[in-house]
């Protein structure tokens, strides 16, 4: 496919609509695996299989947690920890003044996108 016009070279469209990058030759991102794994079996915590980056990000999400684990009904976390971070990294980014309250959590767009046109 060709550039548009105003840009060099030439690139390749991508669908991704299946929200999966590794269909689209992405590696995995080591470092969200490794937290993940630790969170599921937490006596990776007491180990140096991982680095100590990895075990602080993975003690922070399981102190978040109602139940200590993340196999628990957390329900806190759905709704208050992860809009605050979200909330805050916005702030940080733009500049401007975010709500946690305004953070809509969702499995993606098509989920949440209203089935017909609302009025506002």
């Amino acid at each position: 496919m060709a550039a548009p016009e105003g840009t060099a070279g030439t690139f390749q469209a991508l669908e991704c609509g299946g929200d999966d990058p590794h269909s689209m030759g992405w590696a995995p991102i080591p470092v969200l695996r490794q937290v993940l794994a630790t969170c599921v079996y937490p006596e990776l915590l007491d180990t140096d299989t991982f680095p100590e980056a990895v075990r602080g990000r993975a003690r922070r999400i399981l102190r978040e947690m109602d139940s200590g684990n993340i196999g628990g009904y957390n329900h806190e976390h759905r709704s208050r920890c992860v809009p605050e971070r979200v909330s805050r990294f916005l702030e940080r980014r733009d500049g401007i003044p975010s709500d946690p309250k305004n953070i809509i959590l969702c499995s993606g767009t098509t989920s949440i996108l209203p089935a017909k046109k609302m009025k506002y």
